[in-house]
């Protein structure tokens, strides 16, 4: 019983801020001071007493079912709702780093990492907890869907830059011990990209891809858990997205070349903004 009464004060109470509960509210309020002066003239007080709790409550249960009916269709639009809890201005924020720093599960997904070699010290620190694992994945430099990225950039050099990240990974995973390097996968993905992702955890970086502009440079959207509808999609689109493990082939990349060329990326230092 208690359960359900608390359930009832919780939803009702957190829809606080849409204009028509403060309405509904407010009726509530007038009706009490209503019938309290109602109390006084008439002789039979306790009798309304009952009359005017019986009242409220049924309101109050309407009010209920009316949230709950809303809640379900979505149209209360809080973002809370679709698990998103905040936006940051790029993913080169003092946040962005502390979050990929810490132990945990690490998701990245992008066409090619502009901001790789400033995560990479952020990847070693997580990796010194034994429950870090790293998933990497990135276009394929082989894709159509390169070219369409290239024109929306306006570079010329996209494929290099992809080429230049497997430099990159290819050297990190060579720094790094057998049994850390062994929690580190690296995957290729040929389909159009939809959103890039970076995530730790139960916490999601969530950008677009912008034209004449790298997606890190953009805004992210910041999403934790996986109730709310939008962290159910962007979760599903990642779990179920076509992709090749190329682990071993980039760890054996840099083998008899020198790795990592220089390319223009559209970026004056990669690493800051």
């Amino acid at each position: 019983m208690w359960k359900g009464f608390k359930e009832r004060i919780l939803v009702i109470g957190g829809a606080g801020k849409a204009y028509w509960s403060l309405y509904t509210l407010l009726f509530l309020s007038v009706s009490a001071i209503g019938l309290n002066i109602i109390f006084h003239i008439f002789e039979y007080p306790a009798v309304l007493n009952i009359v005017a709790v019986v009242g409220l409550l049924i309101l109050g249960e309407l009010l209920y079912l009316q949230l709950v009916e809303l809640k379900k269709a979505g149209d209360d639009g809080h973002p809370k709702e679709a698990g998103i809890i905040g936006c940051v201005e790029h993913l080169y924020c003092e946040r962005f780093f502390q979050v990929m720093s810490r132990p945990g599960m690490k998701w990245v997904l992008n066409t090619w990492i502009v901001n790789l070699p400033a995560m990479i010290p952020s990847f070693k620190k997580a990796l010194k907890d034994k429950r870090t694992e790293i998933e990497i994945t990135l276009l394929s430099r082989e894709s159509n869907h390169v070219r369409v990225r290239m024109e929306e950039l306006g570079v010329k050099d996209y494929e290099q830059a992809i080429l230049v990240n497997l430099d990159h990974i290819s050297m990190f995973l060579r720094e790094l011990e057998e049994s850390q390097r062994s929690r580190v996968r690296v995957y290729e993905f040929d389909s159009a990209p939809k959103f890039i992702i970076y995530g730790s955890d139960d916490v999601l970086f969530v950008g677009h891809f912008w034209p004449r502009d790298h997606a890190v440079q953009g805004p992210q959207l910041v999403i934790q858990g996986s109730d709310g509808c939008f962290a159910k999609r962007i979760r599903k689109y990642y779990n179920t997205l076509e992709r090749r493990d190329i682990t071993e082939e980039v760890l054996e990349w840099c083998e008899g070349k020198d790795c990592v060329k220089e390319v223009n990326t559209g970026v004056d230092d990669p690493t800051v903004l």
